[in-house]
């Protein structure tokens, strides 16, 4: 005897991907199944990834930042009870990963822009890390105090 499976309409949800000029020549879609309307959505998180429907990174990077933002703000507040060392090791185990996580799949390809503001916020945590001001000295120097290399390079060894 074969076990049936059942769709949850509820629980369910559809995105339709594309490029910005294929989607914007549709027309509403709506798909329903027995008789109840399934949402569409404009973008999902699959395995720690978030992806829109043009498959652009953005809303992943904008996700990924807010997480590491909250991070660096949470060392900002331990930062004064703890020496250094223990800094990094907070760093190293629970926000890094974080810039890491899947970047073999949307590091570097063609978002510039992107692969930029988490630089920026991977120098905002090394000046927090240091117990530097916020308008201390730029990437080369932070990276070098910090013997880190850049998000970039690190993104390619991943590859």
């Amino acid at each position: 005897m074969l076990n049936q499976l059942s769709l949850n309409i509820s629980k369910s949800k559809f995105i339709i991907i594309g490029s910005s000029q294929h989607l914007s020549k549709l027309d509403s879609i709506s798909l329903t199944a027995d008789d109840k309307q399934i949402e569409e959505i404009n973008s999902l998180t699959y395995l720690g990834a978030v992806i829109n429907k043009q498959l652009t990174w953005q809303d992943h990077i904008e996700y990924i930042s807010s997480k590491i933002n909250k991070k660096i703000g949470l060392s900002k507040c331990i930062r004064a009870c703890l020496p250094l060392e223990a800094r990094l090791l907070f760093f190293n185990s629970y926000i890094l990963p974080i810039f890491g996580y899947a970047d073999i799949i949307w590091g570097d390809r063609g978002n510039k822009t992107l692969m930029s503001q988490l630089q920026i916020l991977r120098n905002k945590a090394a000046r927090v890390i240091l117990d530097l001001p916020y308008d201390a000295s730029g990437t080369e120097s932070l990276n070098k105090q910090l013997k880190w290399k850049l998000l970039s390079r690190r993104r390619a060894e991943h590859r």
